[in-house]
């Protein structure tokens, strides 16, 4: 597997809740997509191995801080990594950053 793997895309206008900014359930599937990505890259897909990920596997704890939100039309880049393995377990980590200039102007 690559040691970091990173998509970069523009926040489609779907993602956008009530409050002007990405809905927090986004983040999660963003986060899935990645790591389902991810996984595709080292031969774990699921037209390779008929199954959508290795043996046993599944998300145990996925816990997210958004320390600052995102809107429509911004370039995010969305990097993941296995940070280690054992028999029975793996870690991912997943580290969501703006790509380019962070000074969009924010709606009021």
């Amino acid at each position: 597997m690559k040691s970091v793997y990173t998509h970069t895309f523009a926040v489609p206008e779907s993602s956008i809740d009530g409050s002007g900014n990405v809905n927090n359930i986004e983040y999660i599937r963003w986060m899935q997509d990645v790591a389902t990505a991810h996984t595709a890259s080292g031969g774990w897909s699921l037209t390779v191995t008929g199954k959508a990920a290795p043996p046993g596997s599944s998300a145990a704890d996925t816990p997210s801080t958004i320390s600052c939100p995102a809107y429509a039309g911004e370039r995010l880049d969305l990097h993941t990594w296995i940070e280690w393995v054992t028999e029975c377990q793996s870690m991912r980590r997943t580290l969501l950053t703006r790509s380019g200039p962070a000074s969009r102007a924010r709606p009021s």
